[in-house]
């Protein structure tokens, strides 16, 4: 059976992030895995707007500014009903797995995550992006 990841930006654009999301999405490729983007950080991950990524999707983003997934602070995260919400569309998406690369503001959302990480089997590693 084949494992489903998913990669988000999140908070502010930082320099590294699209080089955290190719090497991401290259690294699960390698694997074997099926990577898909999840578009506006968490927002875009409560709301489900997702992009199948490949070698393709990634090449000649090193070099461009911003994210190519775009990126998009997400209030409803900071509280544990929205991140169970998140956990539950990452379920729905069969997602085995979570990367979100971003700038850590909200340690109050890592711990949440990382608690209901446990509890419920989605997956958790972060990229987090110190400047």
């Amino acid at each position: 059976m084949t494992k489903k990841i998913g990669v988000l930006t999140s908070g502010g654009d930082a320099p590294g992030m699209n080089a955290a999301v190719r090497a991401v999405c290259r690294a699960g490729l390698a694997k074997g895995m099926e990577v898909v983007g999840i578009l506006r950080g968490y927002n875009g991950l409560l709301n489900g707007e997702v992009i199948e990524m490949n070698a393709r999707t990634v090449s000649g983003i090193i070099q461009r500014g911003g994210t190519c997934l775009y990126t998009a602070r997400c209030p409803e995260f900071r509280d544990i009903e929205g991140v169970k919400k998140g956990r539950d569309k990452c379920l729905e998406m069969g997602l085995d797995g979570k990367v979100p690369a971003d700038m850590r503001d909200n340690v109050v959302t890592v711990h949440s995550e990382v608690r209901l990480t446990f509890q419920h089997r989605v997956s958790h590693v972060s990229v987090c992006l110190v400047l």
